[in-house]
């Protein structure tokens, strides 16, 4: 799916087996919030925003996502924000992050190699989020 406009929410939606990013949103759009999203077997990213996006993630299973960088990949001057999300048997790290600013709250990890990679510079706030090696409790 991809979102290329501000101030616009995306509930309830399952992006499976896309050719490239489940989630993808590029430009200089504000306002972007993904609500019970789930994405599931892309060959890149499960979501990954561009450039100036400025965008909230309340709710999402993100797993099974093929891409080397994680199941997120927020990059460029972006500025994210993910509550309430479950990241698992994703290729690369559960989230990927570069750019300006992202965090992160009340979210699990389990069955990922790497919870976090995140580039130099790059400002991540993480509260309550739980990593595990697997789903176990």
């Amino acid at each position: 799916m991809s979102i290329a406009c501000s101030h616009i929410i995306v509930r309830n939606v399952t992006a499976m087996h896309a050719a490239n990013d489940g989630f993808n949103i590029h430009g200089r759009w504000v306002g972007v919030r993904l609500e019970n999203v789930r994405a599931i077997s892309n060959a890149d990213e499960g979501i990954s925003a561009h450039d100036d996006v400025e965008m909230e993630v309340d709710g999402a299973e993100i797993a099974w996502n093929g891409s080397a960088a994680g199941g997120v990949a927020d990059v460029n001057r972006c500025i994210t924000n993910y509550r309430n999300c479950r990241m698992h048997d994703n290729l690369g790290a559960a989230f990927h992050f570069s750019g300006k600013s992202h965090s992160v709250s009340d979210s699990l990890i389990f069955h990922q190699a790497r919870d976090f990679a995140v580039r130099e510079g790059t400002l991540l706030t993480k509260e309550r989020v739980e990593w595990r090696k697997d789903e176990g409790r």
